[in-house]
């Protein structure tokens, strides 16, 4: 009887957490607390690979979209016969890596949902949604040739780099060391 918690809401226990609590009350001298650090110090070491191993699932994501965008060419534009062409082996385990790290990140998004009852930062939530969902729908292949994009789908890979860019800026805002940097560059 006495092992149950006070409150099943993951929000209350959030909030009434003794950290976030001493943040909230602008506390920052019991933070300093060796207790508190220790805390901190091992917190983080239990939860750093759940911390960094969606953001270099997003990151190499971005890096292989974007190199896979850059080196397909425009369905209405023909091409030069110097341009560098991809393998048609190539250009489809490309698409469908793509399509995979993308899956995976969608359902690390809802897996986030489900855990936390509800959207957490609703914005950063929504956009990696939408980035994810658009870089599925535009990477899988519609055609019988692979290589080839419907006009439809070569704008929609166009807008998921785009937002996929964005979407790392948002991600990486909380990161220790790069975090800093974007938050300037959000602020100017």
């Amino acid at each position: 009887d006495n092992n149950k918690l006070y409150t099943k809401s993951s929000r209350q226990l959030y909030r009434n957490h003794p950290l976030i609590i001493a943040l909230d009350n602008e506390h920052y001298g019991l933070l300093e607390h060796p207790l508190a650090q220790h805390l901190i110090e091992r917190k983080w070491k239990l939860y750093r690979p759940f911390y960094y191993f969606p953001r270099i699932l997003s990151f190499s994501l971005l890096l292989v979209s974007t190199f896979y965008a850059l080196m397909m060419p425009a369905p209405n534009i023909e091409t030069s016969s110097n341009s560098v062409s991809l393998s048609i082996t190539t250009t489809i385990a490309v698409r469908w890596i793509t399509v995979v790290l993308s899956i995976i990140n969608l359902l690390k998004s809802f897996l986030e949902i489900i855990l936390f009852r509800g959207f957490r930062a609703l914005f950063a939530q929504l956009f990696g949604l939408i980035t994810f969902l658009s870089t599925v729908i535009a990477f899988t292949p519609f055609k019988s040739t692979a290589n080839e994009f419907i006009s439809w789908q070569w704008q929609l890979t166009a807008f998921s780099v785009l937002i996929q860019w964005f979407n790392i800026a948002v991600m990486h805002r909380s990161v220790p060391i790069l975090g800093q940097f974007f938050v300037m560059v959000e602020s100017v």
